[in-house]
């Protein structure tokens, strides 16, 4: 018996109930061992789910508020509109909780100047 091809596929859990199956398939030559092909493709796809992964996670931060995930860049902008929407500085005042358990200096900036804008009329 002659092996001609080595397939390793494996199903990976994501959150939100999906799943991400990778598959490699390795064309083995004459003379090419069936069981050192088979670690590649098991290495490789375990090499693309770390990479997927790790790439996915930069994308994500945690919304503290409600446990929603959302982007980076949307998060941020979404919290400086509801801040330019306060009329009071007591209003403003809300946000110091949320912007500072985030510890996201843009945003933790953007509060205080907006509080001084306030504050110097």
């Amino acid at each position: 018996m002659k092996f001609t091809k080595v397939t390793y596929s494996r199903l990976f859990p994501l959150q939100q109930f999906s799943n991400e199956r990778i598959e490699v398939e390795i064309q083995l030559d004459d003379h090419e061992s069936e069981v050192a092909a088979f670690e590649l493709a098991k290495k490789t796809v375990m090499q693309f789910h770390e990479q997927s992964v790790k790439e996915e996670e930069e994308k994500q931060v945690v919304d503290i508020s409600g446990g929603v995930k959302t982007t980076k860049g949307s998060f941020t902008e979404s919290i400086k509109r509801d801040i330019d929407k306060q009329t009071t500085l007591e209003g403003l005042n809300t946000f110091n909780l949320l912007v500072n358990n985030t510890k996201n200096q843009e945003l933790i900036s953007y509060l205080e100047e907006r509080k001084k804008q306030f504050k110097n009329g």
